[in-house]
């Protein structure tokens, strides 16, 4: 929304109420192939949800809740603390080892419910 809101007046809307950030300068000033790009704000939480999974990302960190290996299938990590910058691969559930960062699971758990309540309201019935 941030994005199309950009796009109509040039401006970045100043609304408290929207959720996320335009990424219009991304689509205007493409990035040659081959380059990496502007590096990623270490201090922007990321969230998303996909068929009962649920994930947070915020730098490095990445916080998985039941997740699996596809969608058929039987959760096979129910809460997984990944370090993306040593382990790109995922492969080494961090999740007791650095219980400071397993505090994201709050701050996702409340992203969920505040979506939670953005899907009944949408719900036509």
């Amino acid at each position: 929304m941030p994005t199309l809101l950009e796009a109509v007046d040039g401006r970045p809307s100043s609304r408290a109420d929207i959720d996320g950030r335009s990424v219009l300068i991304g689509l205007r000033e493409a990035v040659p192939a081959g380059s990496a790009g502007p590096e990623p704000d270490p201090a922007r939480w990321l969230f998303w949800a996909y068929e009962g999974q649920l994930a947070a990302r915020l730098g490095r960190w990445k916080l998985v809740l039941d997740a699996r290996v596809s969608l058929a299938a039987p959760v096979v990590v129910g809460e997984g603390l990944l370090d993306l910058d040593a382990d790109p691969a995922e492969r080494h559930n961090l999740f007791e080892v650095h219980p400071e960062q397993a505090a994201m699971k709050p701050r996702l758990l409340g992203w969920a419910a505040t979506c939670a309540g953005w899907h009944d309201a949408l719900r036509v019935g």
